[in-house]
């Protein structure tokens, strides 16, 4: 008796090679879309992160005499750390800053300084489409912060605002700048490391943080009213030419 071997059973070299083919062509459709949703989680985790900032900022405000978080207080950072207002750490000294201050509202925990080789955003100020620029060093010195805020806002005593600026005075709050995306900076202002977070108009000047298009060339910020928008990195608003006007200084 012969016995034949079941054919339909097995897969021959030829209908393999298909198989492969028709699943490599499907990857290759779906990737773009799948790049697209994970494009799309990370912005709405970035936009969140800007609105919880922004309503920390409000809190502050509401139970700090309207007063809006300042960047850095210049009046502090003149002095000597046993005069001013200074925290230290390991025998370096800063002044608090706006994201110390406005912690406490958001939960507390992840905004101290620590020694360069244990530094790292946590929580909120993480925003997952930043990535390390090997040209800013930022692989072997991360930022604390994803985020900065308007300096032209929050510098206290720097020439600008000699005393904090209120939340009220704020004309045109749906249309000034709070907080945005931003690369954070390194740059050590007379004992202050790592803390110095204010953002300044792309361009304006080198080694100061601008706001980041790293959302498809994209930046997301957050405005004083609280609500959160998009604009481009090359939108006339963000570049160095609007540093005296709004939405840069305010009020």
């Amino acid at each position: 008796m012969k016995t034949h071997t079941n054919r339909s059973a097995c897969f021959t070299l030829t209908e393999l090679l298909v198989v492969v083919a028709l699943i490599s062509l499907l990857v290759a459709l779906l990737m773009p879309s799948l790049k697209k949703v994970k494009g799309t989680a990370k912005a709405v985790k970035c936009q969140s992160n800007l609105k919880q900032i922004g309503l920390g900022v409000s809190m502050y405000a509401h139970e700090n005499n309207d007063i809006v978080p300042y960047v850095v207080d210049w009046r502090t950072i003149l002095l000597s750390p046993v005069q001013g207002n200074w925290l230290g750490y390991g025998g370096a000294y800063y002044s608090p800053t706006w994201s110390e201050l406005i912690i406490s509202y958001l939960g507390g925990g992840g905004v101290r300084y620590k020694p360069s080789s244990n530094r790292a955003a946590v929580g909120i100020w993480i925003c997952p489409a930043w990535i390390n620029d090997p040209v800013l060093n930022d692989i072997d010195s991360p930022p604390f912060y994803h985020y900065c805020i308007n300096d032209w806002v929050g510098a206290v005593g720097g020439g600008l605002h000699q005393t904090p600026v209120k939340l009220s005075a704020i004309t045109q709050p749906e249309n000034s700048i709070l907080a945005a995306d931003s690369r954070g900076t390194d740059i050590i202002v007379y004992r202050i490391q790592y803390t110095y977070n204010g953002l300044y108009p792309i361009g304006r000047a080198a080694g100061y943080p601008a706001p980041d298009g790293r959302h498809n060339g994209g930046v997301h910020l957050v405005y004083f009213d609280g609500h959160v928008g998009f604009l481009k990195a090359t939108d006339p608003q963000l570049q160095a030419a609007a540093e005296n006007v709004k939405p840069w200084i305010l009020p």
